[in-house]
Order: structure tokens, then sequence, then C-alpha cells
């Protein structure tokens, strides 16, 4: 048989014969060759697979340890603003930094021990913000509030036209979250309790920063009840916690949605984190 072509009525192929294209090995019986049309680059060839050839396939593959590609999930980047005056004496804080040193895409950046003078490098802490997709400040809870390199790092890093204001945009997007610990039991910070005010509410400052600069404000990882001493057993939970919390920011199994509406972002781990 021999095919034309439909435009100069020629014949381009004649199948079975030796004038025909069949390759190296191949008989007129199990070609697998079908048709060929001239093109502006010269031909191309439409192949029929034969049940010979499929079998050899099979075979090849069989032969072959495959592993399909998986295409690697793209990580969030977490910056850990670390405050504390008096690390060392901080078995808590020390507990919660260790858990979550050393993990892939997160960053620690130790205030105190960066700038003793107070003299913050305004344009370092921009970039670190920049290249990072979650800020963390993690602290005491001093006086209801930050310890005071926060407050100047807040007053000198935020600026206008960056952070917030009609072009200020290097920070909308991007989580923002306290790790704090506190002396006082839960039952103080409440409306009955003896702060009258509950953490949610003492925090309040800084969710109003999260909202000016265009943030996703989620509530404070929240470790109460360091004043009456906590165990070590209750330490290990604690930094845990916080691990199964950085490593689900980063790989982007925390339901934020559902996260922001607890009281403590770790008040109940297990409904507000999917599984991978």
């Amino acid at each position: 048989m021999q095919l034309t072509n439909p435009v100069t009525n020629q014949g381009v192929l004649q199948m079975g014969t030796p004038d025909g294209c069949t390759p190296d090995g191949c008989t007129p019986e199990n070609c697998m060759v079908e048709l060929m049309w001239p093109c502006f680059s010269g031909c191309f060839l439409i192949p029929r697979i034969t049940q010979n050839h499929i079998l050899q396939l099979r075979n090849r593959f069989q032969s072959l340890k495959y592993r399909p590609f998986r295409k690697k999930k793209t990580m969030n980047k977490i910056l850990i603003n670390f405050a504390h005056p008096a690390r060392a004496r901080s078995k808590i804080n020390n507990a919660l930094r260790a858990a979550v040193e050393g993990l892939e895409n997160v960053t620690i950046n130790d205030l105190y021990a960066n700038y003793p003078d107070f003299l913050i490098d305004v344009k370092r802490e921009q970039r670190l913000c920049e290249n990072h997709d979650v800020i963390i400040f993690q602290h005491p809870f001093y006086w209801y509030s930050t310890p005071s390199i926060i407050k100047e790092w807040l007053d000198l890093v935020l600026e206008h036209g960056w952070a917030y204001g009609s072009q200020g945009r290097a920070l909308e997007g991007k989580i923002f979250l306290q790790a704090i610990t506190a002396g006082g039991d839960d039952s103080v910070y409440q409306k009955e309790g003896f702060t009258a005010f509950t953490i949610r509410e003492l925090t309040s400052p800084c969710r109003a920063m999260a909202k000016l600069c265009n943030m996703n404000w989620l509530p404070p990882f929240t470790v109460l009840g360091i004043h009456r001493g906590l165990s070590e057993e209750t330490v290990k939970v604690h930094a845990e916690d916080y691990r199964r919390v950085i490593i689900a920011l980063r790989d982007g199994t925390l339901d934020i949605e559902k996260a922001r509406h607890g009281q403590y972002l770790n008040s109940d781990l297990n409904s507000i984190i999917r599984r991978p």
C-alpha cells in the first residue's frame, strides 16, 4: 500500500517494501512506522506500537528500579527574634530555644547578644524580615509587655514607608506571633483574676502593630506558671510543643484560620496541626 501526500498527490512511503521507512531490526509485520508526511522541517512520524514492542518496553521497565519524581514542597522561612536580658537564669526559654535551634529554614536572632549596647542595625533587621515568611518574638512577659529591646526594635525597624503607610509593604502577608513565658498561671490572666486582663488583651498592642503592617497575627504561644516552678517533664512537654508549632509553621501544616481564634496558639495543637 502506497501513502500519498494530499497536497502534491505524490507517493511518500511504500509500506512493507525496501523503500519503506523501517527502523533497524524491524520487519514489515511489526514496524513502528505507520505514516510519514512532508512538513516544513522535512517530515514527522506517527508511531504504531505493536504487541511485540509493548512486551519489550514492559521488560525494560521491570528491570529498572523506578521511583516516581515528587516535587519538593517549598518551606516557609521562620525568623525568631529572641529577647531575654537574663537568659542564663531562664530554664524554660533556654529549653524552648534549644528545641528549635538547628531546624532547617529557622533563624534565631538573639537581640540582646547582637546588640548589647542597643545600637540596632536597622537595615540588617529589615533584611532579615524581608527574607523570612514568619516572624516570631520569643521573650518573657515583663510587666505585661516585652523586654525593652523589643520596644527599641519596633521603634527603629518598623519605619514608615517600609513596614506601613501607603508605600510600606515589606511585611505584608507575613505571619506574626509571640512566644511568651509568664510567672502567673492561667487563672491570674482572667477578667476575674488578679490582673483583671487576659493574655490576649495584654498582648493587643502587638496585634495592632501586626494589623498596621498588614501581617497575619496569631495568638501567642504561651507558657504560664513559671514562678511556681515547672517540673522537668513539663518543661520538656512545652519544648516539644514549641518545636511542633515551628515545624508546622515552616511546613505549612498549621491551620492558620482555626489557630487565630484560640486563646493561646498551643491550647490544642492536635486540632490546628494537619498531617503532612
